[in-house]
């Protein structure tokens, strides 16, 4: 019987003893890496605020212009323009003094037909002049018009690249991650959008601008305007990204407690010393 009452002290001092070692190597753990976790949320705070720079509360208007869309669509539609004149009258242009010179776009985008079609109405190359230079044959060719090298200006360029180095850090929280990249795919979309536009308008420049003089007094705001109409926003998803920092971060949540403590505080000072004191 003594026995048996020893063993069963026994086995409750070791497991009480194995309960507090466990416990206490999880506090020591949770003590070791407080310090860590904290300073990846110091940095999280940080990335979170530049996405919020470049993306938060903004309108659909500044978006595309903090992407340089306005100045992606000039440049690429005076490319078209430059490519019909040069194509269609024989006109030389001085391609260092356009929206689309490599100082203004030192990127550019190229479809993959682009490389086995090397005589297309296609920049940087201009077509070669048909050996029969007839209008008749002119007109053929330029109908087949494709916009097969997208021009990127150097503000578009930046911007995306700014975005892509906040999406490059692996401190951001994944669906933050997905989000962004969504938002990047999104903005080539609608680069690529362009060239469609300006395939499909291409052909339109025959009857609207059928003489020189005539073409180089042109007004382009209707291909704009074709290109608006196929555009995919992208304030929702700049204001889904706003609002996952928000909820992360539980922003909402702090402010009100902050509130509720200044309000607090200031109700305590209000108070006469008697009221304070009981």
């Amino acid at each position: 019987m003594i026995a048996a009452t020893r063993d069963v002290v026994e086995i409750l001092f070791y497991g009480v003893i194995g309960t507090v070692t466990i416990l206490t190597y999880r506090k020591a753990v949770a003590t070791i890496l407080q310090p860590l976790r904290t300073e990846v949320f110091k940095e999280q705070i940080k990335k979170m605020n530049e996405l919020l720079d470049v993306l938060g509360s903004k309108s659909e208007v500044e978006l595309r212009d903090d992407m340089g869309f306005p100045a992606l669509e000039q440049a690429n539609v005076w490319l078209m323009m430059d490519n019909y004149i040069t194509h269609m009258f024989d006109v030389k242009i001085d391609r260092d003094k356009t929206p689309y010179s490599d100082e203004e776009c030192p990127a550019m985008i190229a479809d993959a037909s682009a490389f086995r079609h090397a005589d297309s109405a296609t920049y940087p190359d201009p077509p070669r002049p048909p050996l029969d230079t007839s209008r008749e044959k002119k007109e053929a060719e330029w109908r087949d018009y494709k916009h097969r090298f997208i021009p990127v200006p150097r503000k578009m360029r930046d911007h995306q690249d700014r975005i892509r180095h906040i999406l490059g850090s692996p401190l951001l929280p994944s669906e933050c991650a997905t989000l962004v990249k969504e938002y990047l795919d999104l903005v080539h979309s609608n680069i690529i959008a362009l060239r469609q536009v300006l395939a499909e308008c291409a052909p339109l420049l025959l009857d609207k601008y059928p003489t020189l003089d005539i073409a180089e007094r042109a007004s382009l705001a209707w291909i704009g305007n074709s290109y608006n109409r196929r555009f995919k926003p992208l304030e929702p998803k700049a204001t889904e990204l706003t609002r996952f920092v928000r909820e992360y971060f539980e922003t909402d949540t702090l402010l009100q407690q902050a509130r509720r403590q200044a309000r607090s505080v200031r109700k305590r000072a209000t108070l006469p010393n008697e009221a304070q004191d009981h």
